[in-house]
């Protein structure tokens, strides 16, 4: 702890002039520390602790609206498609040190992934002759790379699309475990340092005011941004799961907003319009960076029932 703020043990090193030990630390944004002397360590709980352990289990449900349908869906053939990553070893790990994949992380750990099961719930009960109805929802993910620190870019959703997140994410995302992909952050911290933006969908413009945004120094308007994505998604901040602010800006700030149209809107032209600054502790804005939009949309699906069987499925738009 430096300062009050929790920071992670980079390098322990011995000066050569002096003799004294000398403890380099990375921040919670991968700054490195100067030196100080109001500082303290935290041992980890041998005991209890989750860090350093190499064989681990977990479970994953894909983002698809049918995985969050909670009643009966009748015999039938299903079929999920799953297709790894390439680059799986770098991209399910993550580390705090900037260069380590330029330090051979190759050769630095291995991952093998050694089993993988399917978990479905089968039970026996009558279904009725029937046509069911599922209101799905979906999501669907796009990226542009952007060619400056100023950017107007077009993008093509679903027509049924009521919510749209805008990220930044640096080039070096799912090559270096410093930069995964869950995380949309920028290289030296570009992703905080936005100047404007807005984003035009079935003729509305969010925000309305285009006003300069900051976050350096004593200076922070992402703040506002922060309360805005959780009103836009109708959470707050002290709905239990929500992340906090500074998880937020850890994990790369994501900006949320709500367009409620009229059911026979059939709109997908999206335009997003940003800007970050082209300077960031004196290095240029990286023009590999991607702007992620990301859309929360509809999906209405009937599936005919017939002698406990499925014999029909047809999507519809929402």
């Amino acid at each position: 702890m430096i300062a009050g703020a929790t920071f992670v043990n980079e390098e322990v090193k011995t000066d050569a002039g002096t003799g004294i030990q000398v403890i380099q630390c990375l921040g919670p944004f991968r700054e490195a520390t100067t030196a100080t002397s109001d500082w303290y360590a935290i041992r980890r709980n041998l005991g209890r602790s989750q860090e350093s352990h190499n064989s681990i289990q977990v479970m994953y449900k894909p983002p698809l609206g049918i995985f969050d349908y909670e009643a009966s869906m009748g015999a039938g053939q299903y079929k999920l498609s799953l297709a790894p990553d390439p680059n799986f070893r770098l991209t399910m790990v993550e580390t705090l040190i900037p260069d380590f994949a330029a330090t051979g992380a190759g050769r630095r750990y291995d991952v093998q992934i050694e089993d993988i099961k399917f978990y479905a719930a089968i039970a026996k009960l009558q279904l009725p002759d029937s046509i069911v109805s599922l209101d799905l929802r979906e999501w669907s993910a796009q990226s542009k790379t952007m060619n400056g620190a100023s950017q107007q870019l077009q993008f093509r959703v679903p027509q049924s699309t009521d919510i749209i997140y805008i990220a930044l994410q640096g080039p070096a995302a799912g090559s270096n475990p410093a930069f995964p992909p869950s995380k949309f952050v920028g290289a030296a911290n570009s992703d905080l340092n936005l100047n404007l933006f807005q984003v035009t969908y079935g003729n509305q413009t969010k925000p309305q005011t285009r006003w300069n945004s900051e976050f350096s120094g004593s200076v922070n308007h992402l703040r506002q941004f922060y309360s805005s994505q959780l009103c836009e998604t109708m959470r707050s901040e002290h709905d239990p799961g929500v992340e906090s602010f500074n998880e937020w800006l850890a994990r790369g700030p994501v900006f949320a907003f709500r367009f409620d149209r009229a059911l026979n809107a059939h709109d997908t032209e999206v335009t997003v319009q940003i800007e970050y600054k082209g300077k960031t502790d004196g290095v240029d804005f990286d023009n590999q960076s991607k702007c992620f939009i990301i859309c929360e949309y509809r999906k209405l699906t009937k599936i005919t029932h017939s002698s406990g069987s499925i014999t029909q499925v047809v999507s519809l738009n929402a």
